[in-house]
């Protein structure tokens, strides 16, 4: 085990799908490591957005980033990454597809099926 600070735990706003029920938000945590440390990520829906369902949007793709010498590097889903002691690692979770129709989407096709005269 090796000492680390959170930097940072939060939602993700947006990043659920559009639907009658959005999808869930994704998490993003920034944690910096004190020591040097070896860190393997296993993650998913880095690359293809989580679906939605029944009309429903896609969530936000998942996204790794390790900042080092003040700017960010983005991670492969799967990898292993040395950190020296101040670099920092932003794990950012995909958030979930929506299911259905989104209420705004169910008024304009009705309004486009039966037109007002």
């Amino acid at each position: 085990a090796s000492p680390v600070l959170v930097r940072r735990s939060s939602l993700r706003p947006g990043s659920g799908g559009d639907g009658a029920h959005p999808g869930g938000m994704g998490l993003r945590r920034d944690i910096e490591v004190l020591t040097n440390t070896e860190v393997t990520l296993l993650g998913e829906r880095r690359r293809h957005r989580p679906w939605g369902l029944a009309g429903g949007g896609s969530g936000a793709p998942g996204d790794d980033q390790v900042l080092r010498a003040g700017s960010w590097e983005k991670v492969g889903a799967k990898a292993t990454v040395m950190l020296e002691p101040g670099e920092v690692i932003s794990l950012r979770s995909p958030g979930g597809g929506g299911w259905g129709r989104s209420p705004d989407e169910q008024s304009a096709t009705a309004e486009d099926e039966h037109p007002q005269t």
